[in-house]
């Protein structure tokens, strides 16, 4: 890693003017994993040279990265701002390669803020779109990362599907990166179940491939991972050889994430072998990296076990460690680290001070409880993802569109678990540009015109053009849901009552008769339930025309 951003520097004090937004915007994404917070900066400096408008798939990637970047930080809520801003804007450049990372981005943030079950649904998403389009090579990365998100919820077997489909997929394509990082997932699956053979099976052959590949970074994440299943069998001495190999190797690479990871680990396994000494320093060494690259989640836990090394030698210290955990920023991925501090910080309190004690116990027990309620509420939401994942592509395939030209919207930021409301014009034409599916959940039936025109003396093209512009005219808030057929064009028109649009569709033969405008019109529940109407009548007109009958049109009936 350090390698590549060494090159990129170098690039970049002699390269042209012209190339120097491409340089910093690789350069960037080179950072994520050696100093989030120059990429940061890296990424403030492309953004100045880019044009939206002339470049938006290289402005497009720079959001991706700078979201990455932002969570590595750990501003998580600025990430996912970032993204949700970005969504209109990779839809609309319908790129499949940028759409699926910025779905699989989402999911990495998301984990790392401990929601797992919408973290699932976006690399779900993700996995749908590189299947859709056969990017293989995307979807061998995205199969590793639902991997890892099962794993994370404790369902084991998913995992370790997910983990086989990467580890098939990889080998077939031949990216050894992604190979390398499923066989080392597979190791830490098996790890969870205490099947000890198999997991020291697949982490031996990841770390064999690694050092035959040559991959620094791919070598110190197998040794780390080597190092930790043979501390936890008791093979002390070839875990010490590893966990110093696998050290000496993150510094040299400047990885600041990794080396926080293995002194985390490692000092664990120290203080077992009773070296507490030792496991205090390494995970002195870590808070003080966390605290520089803003790995927040790894900050409160290492200081966690640095207050309980503490604990008898220097309870003033362990306090203070305890309280500086408390102030980190608070996520559901780290309730049990907190729920713990809470414990230990009431045992140092309750010899002197029982009352602040007892307010100590019930703010751990509270953690507790959100916990369990939480492992439930995964219990229950993820088959709810899955089932709404499953549905968005099933609904694309069932109407013969690309997953990539069909909106995706994740179940817990979805409209259909919010009371349906009439909302403000521009909040529901955002909603239905944005899907229209969950618009119509979300909010109270809306008017719907399905319109198609007769192109006599002019172009499809032409007709459907003056005809967009004349209900923009007479509905400045319609929002084109899209085309159901050839000639037939849908417009929702937020806050427009539907018998004032059944007017409106009456008038606009009238208005219009160059463009011989047929207009009907519907709410948005009759509309979803007329599509497959629609679609028949298409197969139907197409049917007459073969047969020498008349041009008929079909649309929506309109209210009574």
């Amino acid at each position: 890693m350090l390698t590549e951003v060494t090159q990129l520097r170098s690039k970049l004090e002699t390269s042209p003017a012209g190339d120097r937004a491409t340089l910093l915007l690789e350069l960037a994404h080179q950072l994520w994993n050696v100093d989030a917070h120059e990429g940061l900066a890296v990424a403030d400096e492309a953004e100045g040279l880019l044009c939206p408008e002339r470049d938006p798939g290289a402005w497009a990637t720079l959001s991706v990265t700078r979201s990455l970047l932002l969570g590595r930080v750990g501003r998580y809520a600025q990430a996912l701002e970032r993204l949700d801003a970005l969504q209109p804007t990779l839809q609309g450049l319908g790129d499949t390669a940028l759409l699926s990372k910025s779905w699989n981005a989402r999911g990495i943030v998301l984990s790392n803020l401990g929601r797992f079950p919408e973290a699932l649904q976006c690399f779900l998403a993700s996995e749908g779109i590189c299947e859709d389009a056969r990017n293989h090579w995307m979807l061998c990365a995205v199969l590793n990362n639902l991997g890892v998100a099962y794993d994370r919820m404790g369902r084991h077997d998913e995992a370790f599907g997910y983990f086989q489909r990467s580890l098939r997929l990889s080998v077939a394509i031949g990216r050894e990166d992604t190979h390398t990082q499923t066989l080392d997932n597979l190791g830490n699956n098996r790890r969870h179940l205490g099947l000890w053979r198999d997991a020291l099976a697949y982490q031996t052959e990841a770390l064999e491939l690694s050092r035959a590949s040559g991959n620094a970074y791919s070598v110190l994440i197998s040794t780390t991972n080597m190092a930790e299943c043979l501390g936890a069998q008791g093979e002390r001495e070839r875990a010490e050889h590893l966990f110093t190999e696998a050290a000496a190797l993150a510094r040299s690479l400047e990885d600041a994430e990794h080396l926080v990871d293995l002194l985390g680990a490692h000092a664990q396994l120290c203080r077992q072998w009773g070296q507490e000494e030792r496991a205090a320093s390494m995970l002195r060494e870590a808070i003080g990296l966390s605290g520089r690259m803003g790995g927040y989640h790894c900050e409160l836990t290492d200081r966690l076990h640095l207050a309980q090394v503490l604990l008898d030698a220097d309870p003033v210290e362990a306090a203070g460690q305890l309280r500086a955990a408390l102030a980190l920023p608070d996520h559901a991925g780290t309730r049990a680290a907190r729920a713990e501090v809470y414990r230990h910080l009431a045992e140092l309190a309750r010899p002197g001070d029982p009352r602040q004690a007892g307010h100590y116990e019930a703010q751990r027990r509270q953690l507790e409880d959100a916990a369990r309620t939480q492992e439930e509420a995964w219990r229950l939401a993820v088959p709810q993802a899955e089932d709404h994942v499953a549905s968005w592509r099933e609904a694309a395939a069932r109407r013969g569109v690309a997953l990539h030209l069909t909106p995706f919207r994740p179940l817990d930021a979805s409209p259909a678990r919010s009371p349906r409301t009439a909302g403000s014009r521009e909040e529901v034409a955002r909603a239905l540009a944005e899907h229209f599916e969950g618009a119509r959940r979300r909010f109270e039936d809306l008017a719907v015109l399905a319109v198609t025109v007769q192109s006599a003396g002019n172009t499809p093209e032409q007709a459907r053009r003056r005809m967009e512009e004349w209900i923009a005219r007479q509905v400045p808030g319609a929002v084109r849901l899209g085309d159901t057929a050839p000639l037939i064009t849908v417009f929702a028109l937020p806050q427009t009552p539907p018998q004032e649009a059944s007017r409106l569709a009456q008038a606009a033969a009238h208005d219009r008769p160059d463009l011989g405008l047929s207009v009907g019109c519907c709410t948005t529940t009759a509309w979803a339930q007329a599509e497959d109407m629609l679609r028949a009548a298409e197969r139907l007109l197409e049917q007459a025309v073969g047969l020498g009958g008349s041009r008929a049109v079909a649309t929506a009936s309109p209210p009574n």
